[in-house]
């Protein structure tokens, strides 16, 4: 197979799996353009700064991992040349992606060389579109705008994903559903009701005995206790809204069963 070429620092850094995106940092889209020709990286300059982007430049793929990591911040978008020396194109993207998915840091292939097999190449290195020298500019920035678009829409999707996942923390299915249904017609939800009991409990002098008994045993403690809550809340039609810790809290009578009594 081809050789790897050398392993960058920041791919061999976990904290790298948490660096931020330049727009969120500087709050204006970034875009690092690498490539071992300054004539070229003054043609990117000058067809894209007059767009509203930020541009940063690189000669090479080994000064790019190392501003990246050294300032703890991500480009939005990169502008990789193919053909460099030392580690190429193709190397830069195969190793961007053992950290970050094409939907975390898109990055554009540029290339003289218009062959399929040379745009095959930089799609199964890992890039998410290939554009060719010499640069048209209208073609540049709309695939810059596409994937610049697709990005924010994977970062929209992310974070709903994320809403769900703690509203399903908190809340029934069922309430969740009328939730989001209510919201997408304009309304609000607003309900009451005659009697809710809610119960938060936790293990007195916890701290205390988590220091005197193994792991082990106060895990095994905990999860016979939860079980023996869990049980509870089934029998009596009680809601359990969270578990953190040594923390149990519950829900009753809020769909006007027998729960509250």
């Amino acid at each position: 197979g081809a050789n790897p070429g050398p392993v960058c620092s920041v791919c061999q850094s976990d904290a790298a799996f948490g660096f931020p995106s330049a727009s969120e940092v500087l709050g204006q889209i970034e875009i690092f353009c690498v490539d071992d020709d300054a004539i070229n990286l003054i043609v990117l300059r000058g067809l894209l700064q007059p767009e509203g982007y930020l541009l940063q430049t690189s000669m090479s793929g080994q000064d790019f991992f190392e501003v990246v990591g050294r300032r703890g911040y991500l480009p939005d978008l990169l502008l990789l040349d193919v053909m460099m020396p030392v580690m190429s194109g193709h190397e830069v993207c195969q190793q961007l992606r053992l950290l970050y998915p094409t939907t975390r840091l898109p990055v554009i292939m540029i290339s003289a060389n218009t062959g399929k097999t040379s745009i095959i190449e930089g799609l199964e290195s890992g890039c998410n579109d290939y554009v060719t020298k010499p640069f048209d500019r209208r073609e540049l920035v709309a695939r810059i705008t596409t994937q610049l678009r697709l990005k924010s829409l994977w970062r929209l999707e992310l974070d709903r994903a994320q809403e769900l996942g703690l509203l399903r923390r908190m809340l029934p299915d069922h309430v969740i559903t009328r939730l989001k249904s209510t919201e997408a017609d304009g309304g609000i939800v607003v309900d009451r009701h005659e009697s809710v009991t809610v119960l938060f409990s936790d293990i007195v002098d916890y701290t205390a005995l988590a220091a005197t008994i193994p792991n082990e045993q106060l895990v095994s403690l905990l999860n016979r206790m939860f079980a023996g809550f869990d049980d509870l809340c089934d029998r009596h039609a009680c809601y359990k809204v969270e578990t953190v810790g040594d923390a149990y809290m519950v829900v009753a009578g809020h769909e006007g069963g027998a729960g509250a009594e």
